[in-house]
């Protein structure tokens, strides 16, 4: 009971400990069975004999069959690739997006920011090295998480 009461203590290693018990109870049994009827020495050869086939015919059934029944790999297939933006758009969804040149700049906006709060430039250069400015609202936006709420309701 007590392995078992050990299992909540930390959640991190339960699998561990569920194998283990379940290996440890799997084995034990079936070594206490034997070794009733021919003894500990043979029983705990037989036991251990029993066990390496086991995990054998389990090696080699998931070796086989491991990856199961394949079918076309994933990919990615592109609708369109509109560079430009002047021609007509084929997805309905970019025609409701702002386009690139009346986007906000992200230098500004990292500039403006830094200045409020000098410590944010500290955290960014700590990760990305002394000097960084960001050139896309993405990279902004992933290096300071805050700031896509505040983009979102900018840009609708």
């Amino acid at each position: 009971m007590s392995t078992l009461a050990a299992i909540a203590f930390d959640p991190a290693i339960r699998g561990v400990l569920v194998v283990a018990t379940g290996v440890v109870v799997l084995v034990g049994s079936v070594y206490m069975i034997v070794s009733t009827n021919v003894g500990w020495r043979q029983g705990f050869l037989i036991s251990i004999a029993a066990l390496a086939g086991w995990c054998f015919s389990m090696g080699a059934i998931w070796t086989m069959y491991g990856i199961g029944l394949r079918g076309e790999d994933p990919s990615w297939i592109p609708q369109e690739i509109n560079f430009s933006r002047d021609d007509a758009v084929a997805t309905e969804v970019v025609d409701g997006l702002p386009r690139t040149e009346e986007l906000p700049d992200a230098a500004e906006i990292y500039a403006d920011l830094i200045a409020e709060d000098p410590e944010i430039q500290e955290r960014i250069e700590e990760a990305e090295g002394e000097g960084f400015v960001p050139e896309s609202l993405t990279q902004l936006v992933t290096l300071i998480p805050e700031q896509k709420v505040l983009l979102d309701e900018d840009l609708g």
